[in-house]
């Protein structure tokens, strides 16, 4: 295996390029030079996913310097294809002596702590993510969900939801504002209302901001290039 990467977190306005569809090492390397300083694997949307050939892949992505997350997004919070828990633990299982952090829904309950547990034991750092295409629940929704992610072993803490106006936003900046658990915390407001907080939250604390290398993956969000100029203009 290549060489293990380390990364601060929110360091500098952590920007996640995301990889979806298939893998090609020259955008992932031309991702680099645009302002990734992660690259997220979006495996769910992946046509070929056998496991000894995704090995040698993420090798070659490690090799470009960047860490790396693995995601095997269930469809139930926006994956693209129908794969069974069992094939995700699977994958999993494989795959994640390989990268650097593993995502996995809070709702993935059938294999979230065999996941995280595996996780664990090889170092990596666990994103336990919720994921809400229609709305931004309440604070204390929100406050109850950031709870169960941390007792469920998260050392980061993802919550994208939907924003549908302004005072959506306030509620998650709100939120942003007023964490102070150690855990680092990253928060995404979907949609159109919601691309202001792509660009801002970073600013207040948000642990990871996530740009499309390929094509987009939630609603509202900017390409890597669109993201790192924006960014760049306040920082």
């Amino acid at each position: 295996m290549s060489r293990k990467l380390s990364l601060k977190i929110n360091a500098r306005k952590t920007i996640v390029g995301v990889v979806t569809g298939k893998i090609e090492i020259a955008l992932i390397k031309k991702a680099k030079k645009d302002g990734a300083r992660i690259i997220e694997l979006r495996l769910d949307t992946l046509k070929d996913r056998g496991e000894e050939d995704l090995k040698e892949k993420l090798e070659k992505i490690r090799k470009v310097g960047l860490p790396l997350i693995l995601t095997i997004r269930s469809t139930k919070e926006g994956g693209e294809k129908i794969i069974t828990d069992k094939e995700r633990l699977s994958l999993f299982s494989a795959l994640i002596p390989f990268v650097d952090f593993i995502d996995i829904e809070l709702s993935s309950k059938k294999i979230l702590k065999l996941v995280t547990s595996l996780a664990r034991k090889e170092k990596k750092q666990i994103i336990i993510s919720h994921h809400d295409f229609n709305k931004t629940p309440g604070l204390k929704k929100l406050e109850g969900i950031i709870k169960n992610a941390i007792d469920s072993g998260a050392s980061i803490v993802k919550i994208a939801t939907f924003a549908r106006s302004s005072e959506d936003i306030k509620r998650l900046s709100t939120l942003l504002s007023n964490y102070k658990n150690k855990k680092a915390l990253a928060l995404i407001a979907m949609g159109r209302a919601g691309q202001v907080s792509r660009v801002f939250f970073p600013f207040l604390g948000s642990a990871l901001t996530f740009g499309s290398i390929t094509k987009s993956t939630a609603p509202g969000q900017l390409t890597l290039k669109e993201l790192a100029t924006e960014i760049k203009k306040y920082d």
